[in-house]
C-alpha cells in the first residue's frame, strides 16, 4: 500500500474545507505521483488541461496554481524540482545546492496521465522520468532520496496560498532541504 502524505497551507485560516493529499512512489528510475484535493473548490483558479501535443516546458509556472515535487540524494545538497501545472506545462531545474546552481533539467520527461477538476475534487496524477542517460536518470537510480511534495494554489480572488507536506522555515520556502521529509527508497 502506498503511503498518502497530507499537504497543509503555510497560514492558519487558508480554506479549511480542503484536504490535499500526495503519493509518491518511485519504481526503478521512474517516479510516479498522485496530487489530490478535495472541499468546496470553486474558489479555485485552475487552467484548463492542454491537449497533450500543446503542452511545453514553461517558467514562472509558480505564478499561479502549480504543484511541485523536489527531490535530492540524502545527505546531499543537490536537489531537482518539478513544477507542474494543471495546464500540461511542467519545468524541471537542476540545484547544486539551497536556491544555488539552478539550470534547466534537460533529460527531464514528464507525463500528466489525469488532470481533473470539479466542484469538490482536483486530481493530478502522472509521472516524471528520463529521456535519455544523465543527471535526472542518475539520480533517480540512487537508492536513498528525499522529496518533498507542496503546491501553490491561486483562488478566484487572485490570493496566493502555499501548501507542503512540511514548512520548515518562518516563510513559504520549499526549497530548504529540512523541508524534504519523503524518503525513497
Amino acid at each position: 500500500m502506498l503511503a498518502s502524505h497530507a499537504l497543509t497551507p503555510w497560514k492558519e485560516g487558508a480554506n479549511p474545507l480542503h484536504q490535499f493529499n500526495v503519493q509518491l512512489h518511485r519504481i526503478r528510475d521512474v517516479l510516479h505521483f498522485s496530487f489530490e484535493m478535495s472541499g468546496s473548490l470553486n474558489c479555485l483558479a485552475v487552467k484548463s488541461l492542454k491537449p497533450k501535443a500543446e503542452r511545453m516546458r514553461a517558467d514562472e509556472l509558480w505564478k499561479t496554481t502549480c504543484m511541485e515535487i523536489f527531490v535530492g540524494p540524502r545527505g546531499h545538497h543537490e536537489y531537482i524540482e518539478f513544477n507542474l501545472s494543471p495546464s500540461g506545462d511542467w519545468n524541471a531545474y537542476t540545484f547544486d545546492s539551497y536556491r544555488k546552481g539552478m539550470r534547466p533539467t534537460d533529460d527531464a520527461m514528464i507525463d500528466l496521465e489525469t488532470v481533473e477538476l470539479t466542484a469538490d475534487r482536483f486530481r493530478m496524477r502522472g509521472r516524471l522520468q528520463s529521456r535519455r542517460e544523465g543527471e535526472l536518470s542518475d539520480l533517480l537510480r540512487l537508492p536513498h532520496l528525499e522529496a518533498s511534495a507542496t503546491a501553490v494554489i491561486e483562488t478566484a480572488a487572485n490570493e496566493i496560498q502555499y501548501w507542503a507536506v512540511k514548512h520548515a522555515g518562518e516563510k513559504p520556502d520549499f526549497h530548504l532541504r529540512s523541508s524534504f521529509s519523503i524518503e525513497l527508497e
